[in-house]
């Protein structure tokens, strides 16, 4: 239903009354809302044929269909030199190569709210980048913007898919009335809709049989997969849709909670169309003139010389004179190349029959004039070879900074302007889910650095009673040249003057923040961030396991994860390795950061090495009280060797006893501190070692 590139019925003002005008849309009867909302399409006409026009010959330039072949002389060439598409294609992917940066306030400013503002950022990030993929649309509505001098898109709500969506409206199927600067003060907008007489039947099933009457009576046979043209028309506050002069529905506007007002997140209703130009003079909504449009003539005069130039080449290689009355056309077209040739019919006489003209050279102005009109379509789009990327070899290094410092400035003011329509698609977002999202909004950031994906949820209930200011900061999309400005980045970085983390965004790497830890990390505690090197074994590998098995299954938790068994010293490696990773550590490549985690996951974690710090106090007083056991053990036997070695000595004391006593030596003791064996054998040698006897 998007393009209606086919001829559109729009009934011209003098086809409708004029005193219904100002009648309101809503209490009117039907056919008197019809007749209002035929009235207003009459009224926009002769301007949206102006549109159109321009649109339709601009695009045609865009497309290199430039030439007009009735006009060219007899085998002069159709070729073109396509400046006009060069610059508009220089211009689009710059323009539209970043996505904007929405920046959020929640009042008051507490712990939660800025939760929920870093959240509803990425949210809206990835609604950008990923969901509706606005960067490859807004490269189509930039075009248009071009062509057209104006950017149309629409919002609307998806019930089937719960979420709000947007495309870029052709040119084509848009019409307004002149005289408004602002899509806030248009009045209405139409858009003119290309409906199936099946989507009729489940869209307004009331006024099916009505309409297959009208198809009708314009002599067709009409079946359901036939197509009619419906208008839908929009005022701020209502919603209709017409076709031909049968009111198909007519209601409120369904985007906006008329009965209690502090749920939506706009203060007045609002149509659910966006709307930017680029060089507006304040007096309509689009602009009086498009950078194509001025650079039409030029290009026109750049084709022209192209062709006499290579005209001037082919007839500098000569072309043959001959002369009719002598030489037959059909002998002519023998005589080299014919299409070199001059066939001059009745002539008598070209220098002896037959001769070879040769052309001139052209003079150095001609090229010169090509030139300098290539060159003034360039300063016009503001896309000099340097922006293109191109290089010329006279140019210096400061000369290019210079040229392409103007051009980005020119650029600046599209980007300026889009990042206008950015913010309020950002506003949309917010409006639609608001009004219509019943389950938590969830962030997948799958499509972020495979080290930090998570899902983070934003409770439903938190966001509806947030009061939401949403802004596009300022220049986020803007041109810059990247490498003077990760070189002006790096010399910063060196002076103390830029953090690391801000360092590695210029540089654009993947998760800055983990870059600018590491770096840290390797300068204060290396150990920490190459813990293989100081203890290769540092990280146990079941926990490692466990992690991921929990990590698996991140929205219910379902998976058993067993406890770890082992030895209490592995034991403690294990915990050690989970709570490490609970203090940022990566104890394993690819898993992601723990701060990246959902609140459900790091409960999941939490929990799991809760229930093995009880496992392990289990372990160690098993442990303790089989180590009490053994020392008991100890005990006792050291005790019995005790008792039986004092058994021993006391026997070996009696039968010294005795033996002395044999001897006739009672009372003889050792001299002290001598064994009783070594003072006896020194008396008996005298205390010298020499026998007595």
């Amino acid at each position: 239903m998007g393009d209606t590139n086919r001829s559109v019925n729009i009934p011209s003002a003098d086809q409708v009354p004029q005193d219904n005008i100002l009648q309101d849309l809503m209490s009117a009867s039907e056919d008197d809302a019809a007749t209002i909302i035929r009235e207003r399409i009459a009224e926009c006409q002769g301007y949206y044929e102006e549109l159109i026009r321009r649109y339709n010959e601009n695009k045609e330039y865009w497309k290199g269909n430039q030439i007009d072949e009735s006009k060219l002389n007899v085998g002069e060439s159709k070729i073109v030199i396509n400046k006009i598409f060069q610059a508009v294609e220089t211009i689009v992917p710059i323009a539209t190569r970043k996505t904007p940066e929405p920046s959020i306030v929640i009042k008051p400013r507490t712990n939660a709210n800025k939760s929920l503002k870093d959240k509803l950022e990425r949210l809206l990030k990835d609604e950008w980048d990923i969901y509706d993929k606005m960067r490859q649309q807004m490269q189509i509505g930039d075009r248009n913007g071009q062509m057209a001098g104006f950017v149309c898109g629409k919002m609307y709500w998806c019930e089937d898919e719960q979420r709000s969506k947007h495309y870029i409206v052709n040119p084509r199927s848009i019409m307004f009335p002149r005289g408004y600067a602002t899509k806030d003060e248009l009045p209405y907008i139409v858009e003119i809709k290309r409906y199936t007489l099946t989507e009729i039947k489940d869209l307004f099933p009331d006024k099916f049989e009505e309409v297959v009457a009208k198809v009708k009576t314009h002599g067709d046979k009409p079946s359901l997969k036939s197509q009619i043209i419906v208008f839908e028309y929009w005022e701020n506050d209502l919603v209709a849709y017409l076709y031909e002069d049968i009111l198909l529905k007519r209601t409120q506007s369904p985007l906006y909670d008329f009965k209690n007002v502090k749920n939506n997140h706009f203060a007045k209703p609002k149509s659910p169309y966006l709307f930017t130009s680029f060089i507006s003079t304040g007096e309509n909504i689009a602009d009086d003139t498009t950078t194509i449009e001025q650079s039409i003539s030029i290009q026109n005069a750049v084709n022209k010389r192209k062709r006499q130039i290579e005209t001037n080449t082919e007839f500098a290689n000569g072309r043959w004179v001959v002369a009719g009355n002598y030489i037959s056309r059909d002998e002519a077209e023998n005589i080299g190349n014919n299409d070199h040739a001059i066939y001059l019919e009745g002539a008598d006489n070209v220098e002896g029959k037959l001769t070879q003209l040769l052309g001139r050279q052209l003079d150095n102005g001609t090229y010169t004039d090509m030139l300098d009109s290539k060159s003034e379509i360039d300063n016009i789009f503001g896309t000099h070879s340097t922006t293109r990327g191109e290089r010329d070899s006279i140019e210096t290094a400061t000369g290019r900074a210079i040229l392409k410092e103007s051009d980005y400035g020119r650029i600046d003011l599209t980007t300026t302007n889009l990042e206008q329509y950015d913010e309020e698609y950002f506003n949309w977002k917010i409006q639609m889910w608001k009004l219509f999202k019943t389950d938590d909004l969830e962030i997948d950031s799958e499509y972020y650095d495979a080290k930090s994906r998570s899902d983070v949820k934003i409770k439903i209930n938190d966001f509806k009673k947030a009061k939401i200011l949403c802004k596009v900061k300022d220049g986020s999309t803007a041109p810059k040249e990247p490498i003077a400005e990760q070189a002006q980045a790096i010399d910063l970085a060196k002076n103390k003057l830029m953090s690391l983390k801000d360092l590695y965004e210029v540089l654009d790497y993947p998760n800055p923040n983990k870059m600018a830890k590491n770096a840290l990390l390797e300068q204060t505690d290396p150990a920490q961030l190459y813990p293989e090197i100081t203890d290769p074994m540092q990280f146990e590998p079941e926990a490692v396991r466990h992690t991921v098995d929990i990590l698996a299954d991140r929205q219910t938790g379902d998976q058993e994860v067993d406890l770890f068994k082992g030895e209490l010293e592995a034991y403690s490696k294990h915990l050690s390795t989970h709570i490490q990773y609970l203090k940022g550590v990566e104890i394993y490549d690819g898993l992601p950061d723990y701060e990246s985690l959902s609140e459900f996951i790091k409960g999941q974690l939490k929990e799991h090495i809760e229930l093995e710090k009880i496992n392990l106090e289990e372990l160690a007083n098993q442990q303790e009280q089989q180590m009490q056991g053994q020392q008991a053990q100890a005990q006792d036997l050291v005790t019995q060797q005790g008792a039986v070695e004092q058994q021993g000595l006391e026997a070996q004391a009696m039968m010294q006893d005795q033996a002395m006593q044999q001897a006739g030596m009672q009372g003889a003791m050792p001299p002290e501190g001598m064994p009783p064996a070594q003072g006896m054998a020194g008396m008996l040698s005298g205390g010298n070692g020499e026998g007595i006897i």
